[in-house]
């Protein structure tokens, strides 16, 4: 049986600063070398959360 070797990138700050954009209505986050993109909070689920406080 074939074993595939599975390559682990590790993305630097340059790397994200290289992808996110100004007008870009995503969050990224780099923990450990790893990326994360999320999409940014409704307005609605941010009227909720500031009514909390």
């Amino acid at each position: 049986m074939l074993q595939t070797k599975t390559e682990i990138i590790k993305f630097t700050l340059s790397d994200l600063e290289a992808l996110a954009g100004d007008n870009d209505d995503k969050k990224y986050e780099l923990i450990d070398g790893e990326l994360f993109v999320t999409r940014s909070p409704h307005i609605k689920h941010q009227d909720a959360s500031g009514n909390v406080y």
